[in-house]
């Protein structure tokens, strides 16, 4: 699991684990040697995410009952390139067309949503244009009664808006409606349709929160979604889980690292686990090293260089003749004659005391000679 987790997100799972630990079918070795739950995660663990997404496409596909959410979610949180390559393996390993196998043999409004995301046509870039918002939130107000009952003009702004575009414009519908345009959404009695263009308005205006309620929703059930659990959890885990942890903290009383500890059990608690403890920061490669590449190095200033006009002789180095006297600077002086010396120079006797020098010096007087008399 160690192995696993920490590759770089940029390597395949199973390639890394292959070129690491020399075994080529390591997913028959999880098979003869891990019971349980375990199995199933440590086998996703080693498909990449294309091939994740065309598995649990198609694990839908064949349920019961299908959740056309699933399909919502995948569609709107991958790249347009990420989309195209999910049809195309799709097709590659399951022999059949994953719009025909959506389709089936009922086509309904939910579907129609699904079938035009994968065209993996939508506009990716931020930038937003006021006027066209307005526009797009107006029409949306003045249709619908009819998109939310077939979903037309929301198939229109899917292909044709960006994620940041869609946000502005259901903000921009609410001061045309005077209601929020979930609260809309659930006027119509068309259940599916309505969970449908739920789930793209939760993903637009904040995805994270979108994962943590789906997450959250998952602990609620009895024994746990784990199906759910996983995909969401080894799908964004080296994407923005730290996001998610954040919100999901906001909608409940723990964590979820604790929920996971207490409703899961086994070889899939231990994976889960993981996989939330190593991912503690959202690391785009792509972009950091497009930024490393592109970032000009800091110019450096040239050093200043010595250019002699002389060339270097003994006679350079001569010092300068001066007025001070260095001939006993050389020798110690260790009795201080020079300073005894220099002051002797001086008159230090003062102009106003004399003295006879006749007498000893303990017959000596001494007198103050006063002038004025």
């Amino acid at each position: 699991m160690h192995v696993v987790d920490k590759r770089p997100a940029q390597i395949p799972r199973k390639t890394c684990i292959d070129t690491i630990l020399g075994i080529p079918n390591l997913s028959d070795v999880f098979e003869a040697v891990i019971n349980g739950n375990g199995k199933r995660i440590l086998n996703i663990l080693l498909l990449s995410p294309v091939e994740y997404d065309c598995f649990e496409l198609r694990r839908i596909l064949q349920g019961k009952k299908s959740d056309e959410n699933v399909f919502i979610e995948i569609c709107l949180t991958r790249s347009n390139k990420q989309i195209k390559a999910i049809v195309d393996n799709y097709s590659k390993i399951f022999k059949s067309s994953l719009q025909d196998d959506i389709i089936d043999d009922q086509e309904t409004p939910s579907k129609q949503i699904i079938i035009a995301l994968l065209q993996g046509n939508r506009p990716e870039n931020d930038n937003i244009d006021e006027d066209e918002v307005l526009e797009d939130a107006q029409q949306l107000y003045q249709t619908n009664s009819k998109w939310r009952k077939d979903g037309s003009t929301f198939v229109r702004l899917l292909c044709n808006r960006s994620t940041e575009n869609l946000k502005q414009i259901f903000a921009t519908y609410q001061e045309f409606s005077g209601i929020d345009i979930e609260d809309s959404i659930q006027i119509d009695k068309d259940l599916e349709l309505s969970r449908t263009l739920m789930t793209i308005v939760r993903i637009v205006r904040n995805r994270a929160r979108f994962f943590a309620f789906e997450l959250k929703k998952s602990l609620k059930t009895s024994g746990s979604n784990e199906e759910n659990l996983m995909r969401i959890i080894v799908s964004r885990c080296e994407i923005d889980m730290v996001q998610i942890k954040s919100e999901f903290e906001k909608i409940s009383k723990r964590t979820l690292l604790d929920e996971i500890q207490t409703d899961t059990s086994g070889n899939l608690k231990c994976a889960l686990i993981e996989l939330l403890r190593q991912r503690n920061q959202t690391v785009n490669i792509d972009t950091s090293s497009k930024q490393l590449v592109e970032t000009p190095l800091p110019v450096r200033k040239p050093r200043s260089t010595v250019q002699w006009k002389d060339p270097i002789s003994e006679k350079s180095f001569v010092r300068s003749p001066s007025n001070r006297d260095t001939s006993s600077t050389n020798r110690f002086d260790r009795n201080n004659h020079e300073k005894l010396n220099t002051l002797l120079q001086f008159n230090t006797r003062p102009a106003h005391l004399s003295f006879r020098e006749g007498r000893p010096k303990d017959q000596r007087s001494y007198r103050y000679e006063n002038n004025d008399g």
